[in-house]
């Protein structure tokens, strides 16, 4: 884009950065990526002296044929400059956003273009985070409307979680509403990406295509949006000796998926070159960002769009988060602090929660606005579960005289996403700013990681004061609310479930109690599996015909 580049010109290049794209191939030869002194290697060997291909994983097709080529002006050369093209020829205003960076790059395409995804993604993510990729882009997807949870989505949450330190950023798809939000796009820890226009006039408009939800079980996807309409990027000619320098422009939600990789590959240098929290670059304060953490500066980063929604006449509200652009366009010189910025910055790297845990700090900002933005990267779901979210965990932040709670949230809590904002406007004063975990399975004993942002005018850490703003059924000890027998939570505000319902059903403040209880639990307090059914969460069918089942071990 053109205009002022205010992280770039503060040192931000995604210099030590790898970036992994998967896509129709790369023609590494183009300006935007060759190295005239260096060849390109193919995985699983690297060249860490090549300026910018670290290593090449080629296709290979049924027959043994290796396909290491892009076709003419094709897909993933294009994508690739976007991400970190930087050209050594000419068309340099278009270089990519983490244009220090290197690439590690997995050729999906056969030669006719078609995208060839192995029946594993621990197979196409694993090479990547090997080669020291911190961060992928994925401009691909699923032609089919996702109404369940899908292997693709699954397989993306499972290394996600299993593999923290690697953030996963998929495009949302190109159907609008209309077909909603692709695999693995409606992964819940994969970062989304949305489109909207790329000119002054254009900006703050969701793109006509852009894919959009919920997803089937209610999340708010996209999480983030980027330009993605008239991108000009890396153009392929369709060979690999030819030296060649053009640009071409492409639109999509696959244009605007690797400007926010880029992005976040900006983030992740930021925290490993010791950016944080002076705003100036000491190598003594850096650190590994989790992906929670990337993902979550990306998503703090978003600044509200109210232009139009599509081409039918309608409009966006611009109240974050919104079903059709999520938590806003991505601005990320709105959460990376440097020294001459208006804000300061404070972010907590993997701090974990164990079930009913609370953490706590309070803040004090001297006016504007206060933000604090929650996220983490969730435990897996089993198959043909009605909702994927696992561990629920909750935000607050309260003044002494007013809370406020995830995602704009009033009578009750956040339960359907991983990710929870809070904006206090008019901000001054001190803040107590909570987490608790209101459901952390105990089949994750270590806990739930998670990672937090703030930005605030002269944020920084204070004294917690001892008087309690809300404590609805309980009394406040020492500045915290410490619950009676039969309630739970910050503010003591939910009848505890777990002491009430045996952690398998609802309780209510009007019946106490009598619960709720889940499918197959029955009493009171849900503390017995119905007739026919068994097992610890009574999701077994008995199969004893005219006999009695034993309701705990199943035996007839």
């Amino acid at each position: 884009t053109q205009g002022p580049h205010p992280v770039w010109e503060h040192g931000l290049n995604g210099r030590g950065q790898v970036v992994h794209v998967g896509d129709t191939g790369l023609d590494y030869d183009h300006c935007f990526f060759r190295d005239d002194s260096q060849p390109v290697v193919f995985y699983p060997q690297k060249n860490e002296k090549h300026r910018k291909v670290l290593s090449y994983q080629e296709m290979v097709e049924d027959d043994g044929t290796r396909d290491h080529t892009d076709p003419y002006s094709a897909h993933g050369t294009h994508v690739a400059g976007s991400v970190a093209g930087n050209s050594i020829g000419g068309n340099g205003v278009y270089n990519g956003m983490a244009l220090e960076a290197k690439i590690f790059f997995t050729d999906l395409a056969d030669h006719s273009q078609s995208l060839y995804l192995p029946p594993d993604f621990d197979y196409y993510f694993r090479p990547a985070l090997e080669m020291g990729a911190g961060v992928s882009s994925n401009s691909w997807g699923s032609n089919d409307v996702t109404t369940y949870y899908v292997d693709t989505d699954r397989e993306t949450d499972v290394f996600s979680y299993f593999n923290q330190e690697m953030l996963i950023v998929v495009a949302s798809g190109n159907s609008g509403r209309r077909m909603g939000i692709l695999s693995p796009g409606s992964s819940k820890n994969a970062l989304a990406t949305g489109s909207s226009g790329n000119n002054m006039m254009t900006r703050n408009d969701l793109s006509s295509f852009s894919g959009y939800g919920p997803s089937w079980d209610g999340r708010i996807k996209p999480e983030i949006v980027a330009p993605g309409q008239g991108i000009v990027s890396a153009q392929s000619d369709g060979r690999v000796n030819s030296n060649n320098c053009g640009t071409t422009s492409k639109s999509g939600t696959s244009m605007a998926a690797p400007l926010v990789a880029g992005a976040c590959a900006l983030i992740r240098q930021y925290f490993m070159d010791g950016w944080y929290p002076t705003g100036v670059p000491t190598p003594s304060h850096g650190f590994k960002p989790s992906a929670a953490l990337v993902k979550g500066m990306a998503i703090h980063s978003g600044h509200p769009m109210q232009g139009r929604l599509g081409n039918r006449g309608g409009m966006l509200k611009g109240e974050l988060p919104e079903d059709a652009q999520g938590w806003g366009l991505m601005r990320v010189d709105h959460v990376l602090r440097f020294a001459d910025s208006p804000f300061n910055l404070h972010v907590e790297n993997n701090v974990t929660l164990k079930h009913r845990e609370r953490w706590h700090k309070c803040f004090h900002v001297d006016s504007g606005t206060l933000k604090v933005t929650l996220n983490w990267v969730d435990a897996v779901a089993a198959f043909g579960v009605r909702r994927t979210v696992v561990n629920d965990l909750h935000l607050t932040v309260d003044s002494g005289s007013a809370q406020w709670r995830g995602n704009r949230h009033t009578n009750d809590f956040e339960t359907n996403n991983i990710i929870e904002t809070v904006q206090v406007e008019g901000a001054s004063g001190t803040y107590r700013v909570e987490v608790y975990a209101k459901h952390v399975p105990v089949v994750f004993p270590a806990g739930q990681p998670l990672a937090l942002v703030l930005t605030g005018k002269g944020l920084r850490e204070a004294a917690c004061p001892q008087t309690c703003g809300h404590c609805v059924h309980g009394q406040c000890v020492h500045g915290q609310c410490v619950c009676n027998a039969a309630y739970h939570h910050v503010d003591c505000s939910l009848c505890d479930d777990d002491k009430l319902c045996h952690g398998h059903g609802k309780c209510h403040d009007e019946h106490l109690y009598k619960c709720t209880c889940d499918p197959h639990f029955v009493m009171d307090d849900c503390s017995q599996c119905e007739a026919g059914w068994y097992g610890p969460n009574c999701d077994s069918d008995c199969k004893c015909g005219d006999g009695h089942c034993d309701t705990v071990t199943g035996i007839c």
